[in-house]
């Protein structure tokens, strides 16, 4: 009986400790998309160095979240995810040459 009571105290053990963790992550990744500053994931430190040319986007780097990520693309991608940059420059590029 003991043994039993031994056995399920460390299976509950373990449990408690996989709980925590699961929920220290949901709160890291809670964090990260409401825009709070954290400490970067280990993970996301080595792909970092190696992506950073990739983002061409001139405000990218200021960003803190995915939050401010969507509010910085709103106004530049359509509902249909078109961008519109093209769009509105020959709008502009058309009403400058009209009112010539």
């Amino acid at each position: 009986m003991s043994k039993a009571v031994s056995n399920l105290t460390k299976h509950l053990e373990n449990l408690t400790q996989r709980i925590r963790n699961v929920d220290d992550k949901l709160v890291e990744q809670n964090n990260f998309i409401d825009g709070k500053r954290v400490k970067m994931p280990e993970t996301l430190k080595t792909v970092a160095p190696l992506s950073r040319g990739l983002l061409t986007f001139s405000g990218a780097s200021s960003l803190v979240g995915l939050k401010d990520i969507a509010d910085s693309l709103s106004g530049v991608y359509s509902e249909d995810g078109v961008d519109n940059r093209l769009e509105k420059s020959l709008r502009n590029s058309i009403r400058i040459s009209y009112m010539k």
